[in-house]
């Protein structure tokens, strides 16, 4: 893609490009992608945008974890298949575990 510009590697900070993502938001550009380890991570930027543009409306900015933008990706491939919440897995693991427990003597 012409134009692209990646940027990977260890740094000092989760922050490392804001200089030049706030340059860009300020500008009222919206070319940019910030991936992020943590959710923390995202919420703190995100409120970061938010200030550093005071005259702009910011709505969802581009800011994801690692897992949120695979998720993304994936949901809008051809054939994708659901995916189910971290909350709709526990329950269905612990009502599984509710109908085996009997047959689970490993932790008695």
């Amino acid at each position: 893609m012409p134009g692209l510009k990646i940027y990977a590697g260890s740094f000092q900070s989760y922050y490392f490009f804001s200089p030049q993502i706030f340059k860009s938001a300020s500008a009222k550009h919206n070319d940019f992608l910030v991936i992020l380890p943590v959710n923390r991570a995202v919420r703190l930027y995100k409120r970061k945008l938010i200030d550093v543009c005071p005259d702009t409306v910011i709505i969802n900015p581009p800011v994801f974890t690692f897992d949120d933008i695979l998720l993304q990706l994936y949901r809008i491939m051809p054939g994708a298949k659901r995916v189910i919440s971290g909350e709709m897995l526990h329950l269905i693991v612990e009502h599984i575990l509710d109908q085996k427990i009997n047959e689970l003597k490993y932790f008695s």
